[in-house]
């Protein structure tokens, strides 16, 4: 591979001054960058192609665009993983705005581009090839329409620009980074901490470099205009803290109940890349310097740990629910853009041991990505030369696609009209309990969400008396669409279980329509609870509360990790954990996943409810479950990850729930379940 001269601003330099213009051969060539930069925005540009419809992801797509027509506030009136800038990010077209949607993913995507083609220029002409042949492959072609991976190549890309790069362009590199920061900012918190890593270790490093200027400058920019940013898109500063608070909590809720079940082989491939991406890093970093003088033991230390923690946060967010691809994507660039990092000749072994660790990363990582999605490389070629010749046409012709995309959305809201409960509610508040709120947009509903506005996102104690809060206050909604229905086959009455009690105590059952119960609100009380007993138990080992008969009762169940299960827990994610449900006999049990923060935030333990059916047959009296018993029940081999003893508590509650309902102005049928 054709070498060249590293420029003096590189990790090996022993002065801290730098050349005001980089050597002839580590100039990119501009033009050609550009122009396979724009090349690469027309394939991966994100143009929906699927319109927003009443699943759950699509759902919450929609409650963010509907946030933003709102101005609802987020962390107070919204809680949700994705800021007020978000509505951008979805995957699905709404019909809110398509122009504007064109103009804000244009540049991004051909900013992301450029990143990605400056650093492909900086190598030699083999190691582009290889390099763009792989981004095309995984990180531009993956989940077309997600942001996730091309975002953090963007911040990523930029951020590598600023640690190579010399002379007048540095200062253009790093107002791009900070443009990059903010937008990801805006859109989502995972990628506020990522900016707020970034831009840390790009100023720390100027500052090394004798510019302190540059990088106080870069902090303050990106703070600043952050700031306006959250102001212009309509939020209360104030709601700031609320929001960087409340995103901290789904984070941690995000990691101990949404995790997918444990996949050897993907989990070992996942990690060896890893570790080459790791390797690469240290050898090139510690290759480029051909002594430590000058604080450059200090820039190497903030390179590598700004390295690490990338690839951290990326590899969480990529294995917690078994979505690789995103690792894959992310990974599958970083190792070969490394190469960006220049080394000297006189230590060409290790240049080519770091090229030899980033062709073994990408070879995984393709592997990885076949075996999950073997369709992804079929018919490669047809399929993103069809998706190109799509995203031109859609971008010469913003009308007609609009038009198209319309069309298509009109069916979806059609088939999704509830007319019976649509004339029972009129114009009077809404909110949907379980995951389908695109109902409530599609009918025009005067929908006011509860902060976690989907049930299944309700990780834990805090976020539950989140909700919990909203619904004792003068906001509580008069109508609730009910829909009892869990994900991952999780115990349906740990979802939001404090609004569920709620619900069942406060509201009366007034229609059905499939796929919802309609509740009315009818009363406002306190939950109040009576502590029956508490104590403690091991895996396996029943909870007995058959014996008090009908009594409605609330059950916390607390586990505690071990010291190797919190290790697996920081580097990746906790093992499965399953609640038994016994009937009256102790004959047949019924087994459930069961997230361990719902667990200890406390459910519904008596009476049994799984489905709409059973909501139905609570409030009108007729056949009504009680459990004999709950146990815990732990993934085979995983014992040594929690703590032996269980500690439970079992509550009375005072008010029959169910019980105090109207009766019904109409006969009700039982919706499907």
């Amino acid at each position: 591979m054709k070498k060249y001269k590293a420029p003096a601003s590189s990790l090996k330099s022993r002065s801290r001054a730098e050349p005001a213009v980089p050597t002839k051969s580590a100039t990119p060539k501009l033009a050609g960058a550009l122009i396979a930069a724009f090349v690469l925005t027309l394939l991966m540009i994100r143009i929906p192609k699927e319109v927003v419809t009443t699943n759950l992801d699509p759902s919450w797509g929609g409650v963010l665009v509907y946030a933003r027509e709102k101005r609802l506030q987020f962390g107070t009136d919204i809680v949700f993983t994705y800021g007020p800038l978000g509505y951008l990010a979805i995957q699905w077209f709404t019909g809110h705005a398509p122009g504007l949607r064109m103009l804000f993913d244009l540049p991004l995507d051909f900013g992301i581009a450029a990143g990605v083609c400056l650093i492909a220029w900086r190598t030699g002409v083999y190691w582009r090839t290889f390099l763009l042949g792989v981004f095309v492959l995984l990180p531009a072609t993956i989940r077309p329409g997600m942001i996730d991976v091309p975002l953090s190549i963007g911040l990523f890309s930029w951020a590598l620009l600023c640690f190579v790069e010399s002379g007048p362009r540095v200062r253009l590199f790093a107002g791009i980074l900070a443009a990059f920061a903010i937008v990801g900012s805006m859109m989502k918190f995972t990628f506020l901490v990522m900016a707020l890593i970034t831009i840390s270790a790009t100023a720390a490093n100027f500052a090394l470099r004798g510019k302190k200027w540059l990088g106080c400058g870069l902090v303050a920019a990106y703070l600043t205009a952050s700031f306006c940013a959250w102001v212009l898109l309509g939020q209360n500063p104030l709601h700031l803290g609320a929001y960087l608070q409340s995103s901290i909590a789904l984070s941690a809720g995000y990691q101990s109940a949404m995790g997918h079940p444990f996949v050897p082989s993907v989990w070992v491939a996942g990690l060896i890349t890893a570790i080459l991406a790791l390797a690469i890093a240290v050898i090139r970093s510690l290759a480029a310097d051909e002594a430590l003088a000058g604080g450059l033991r200090l820039r190497r230390s903030v390179f590598l740990a700004w390295v690490f923690c990338i690839l951290f946060l990326d590899w969480k967010h990529g294995f917690l629910r078994a979505k690789s691809d995103l690792w894959t994507g992310f990974v599958a660039f970083v190792a070969p853009a490394l190469e960006a990092l220049p080394v000297p000749d006189a230590r060409r072994a290790a240049s080519w041991l770091a090229r030899a660790c980033a062709i073994s990363c990408c070879l995984v990582a393709l592997m990885m990505e076949k075996n999950k999605d073997p369709a992804h490389f079929r018919n490669f070629a047809v399929v993103e030369a069809a998706r190109f010749g799509d995203n031109v046409r859609a971008l010469l012709n913003p009308p007609g696609y609009a038009r198209e995309m319309n069309k298509k959305l009109d069916t979806t809201r059609a088939r999704a009209q509830l007319p019976k409960l649509r004339e029972s509610i009129g114009r009077a508040t809404v909110d949907v309990f379980g995951q389908s709120q695109a109902y409530a947009l599609f009918n025009d509903l005067n929908y006011r969400p509860r902060p976690v506005f989907q049930s299944y996102f309700a990780f834990n104690s805090a976020l539950m008396e989140a909700n919990e809060r909203a619904f004792a206050s003068n906001a509580a909604p008069e109508f609730v669409l009910f829909n009892f229905e869990a994900i991952d086959g999780r115990f349906p009455p740990l979802e939001d279980a404090r609004v569920l009690r709620t619900l069942l105590s406060d509201y009366t059952l007034v229609g059905a329509e499939a796929p919802f119960l309609l509740l009315k609100h009818q009363t406002s009380s306190v939950p109040r609870m009576t502590l029956l007993r508490e104590g403690v138990v091991r895996p396996d080992e029943p909870i007995s509360v058959g014996e008090y008969g009908d009594v409605d009762l609330w059950l916390e169940i607390s586990l505690a990790p071990s010291m190797e299960g919190r290790l697996r827990q920081a580097i990746y994610k906790p093992t499965e954990v399953y609640l038994a449900v016994w009937g009256q006999s102790t004959a047949q049990a019924a087994m459930f996943r069961a997230p361990v923060p719902m667990l200890a935030a406390g459910f519904l333990a008596s009476p049994v409810l799984l489905r709409n059916q059973d909501i139905v047959e609570l409030y009108t009296g007729s056949t009504i479950h009680h459990p004999g018993g709950y146990a815990i029940h732990l993934q085979p081999g995983s014992a040594n990850l929690w703590q032996d003893l269980i500690q439970y508590r079992l509550y009375r509650l005072d008010v029959k729930l169910g019980r105090n309902s109207l009766p019904l102005p109409l006969p009700m049928k039982s919706p499907r379940p």
